[in-house]
């Protein structure tokens, strides 16, 4: 009997024990859960309060320098509208160029911050709707080619900022240096070797090119859309063939956007920027 009590006691200590180990366990799991959802705000913390810095940089360095200068044309328009009334509507003609510039960028940031517009189709119709505004403004000819209706997907709004302002400079790139008379615009989706979804962005223009020794100085803006590219997890490429002519070619990775067709483009000098 003694025995008896003994093997009783033990396996009732031995089971305390198991008992006590699962629940240490179940205390470790859920404390490193906790752990993961805390690291996981502060991701989203750090994401916002980039979002932040960001709304705020477009703002003072897109908007600041214009509504600065209407404030002085106006301010000198008003001084002068008895005394020199030609001059008064030189500056007139300047505020609502401001202005309308002014209205433009307010509706880029807009757009860049609405979560609506988080998607692949939306980007392109944006990058269309740009495309179109600015290079009709040099008489240069588009040809696009862009993702059919059936292919589309998310793009995360710091995403799609960062492909938007890389574009929208490779397009004043050629309205202000090339000399170009046609542009043609590629966007699609394609599977790697990996078989993961990748974007490419092309942005080619038949006009006089550029010596390829001077990309890597940052010159037209280059740095710029290097450093949006790097921040895409992508590469960026300057195809400049000797008869003329500029190729941009963004190449980055995307979740969650099925294939699209694949552009094939001759590859002349390939210049990583």
């Amino acid at each position: 009997m003694q025995v008896g009590v003994v093997l009783e006691v033990l396996c009732f200590t031995l089971g305390l024990s198991r008992l006590n180990q699962q629940t240490e366990a179940e205390k470790q799991a859920v404390q490193a859960q906790l752990i993961e959802q805390l690291r996981e705000n502060e991701r989203k913390q750090e994401k916002l309060q980039r979002i932040r810095d960001d709304i705020a940089r477009d703002l003072h360095d897109e908007l600041g320098a214009d509504l600065g200068g209407i404030g002085m044309l106006a301010l000198s328009a008003s001084r002068q509208v008895v005394s020199h009334p030609e001059e008064v509507s030189s500056k007139l003609v300047l505020i609502s160029q401001s202005a309308r510039r002014v209205v433009a960028t307010m509706r880029e940031i807009i757009w860049n911050m609405n979560s609506v517009h988080d998607t692949l189709q939306n980007v392109a119709i944006r990058l269309e709707e740009t495309a179109r505004t600015l290079l009709s403004q040099q008489a240069i000819d588009l040809h696009l080619e862009l993702p059919p209706r059936g292919i589309d997907g998310p793009l995360p709004a710091e995403y799609r900022r960062d492909l938007f302002l890389l574009f929208k400079e490779a397009l004043h790139n050629v309205m202000r240096h090339s000399g170009a008379r046609q542009a043609v615009i590629r966007l699609y989706v394609e599977k790697t070797h990996s078989e993961e979804s990748q974007l490419t962005l092309i942005v080619q223009d038949d006009g006089r090119g550029f010596d390829p020794k001077t990309v890597g100085k940052g010159g037209n803006g280059l740095r710029s859309m290097q450093q949006r590219a790097a921040s895409l997890g992508g590469t960026l490429l300057i195809e400049t063939p000797k008869e003329g002519g500029t190729t941009l070619i963004f190449k980055g990775p995307v979740d969650g956007i099925s294939n699209s067709f694949p552009v094939l483009t001759n590859s002349p000098e390939c210049v990583p920027v």
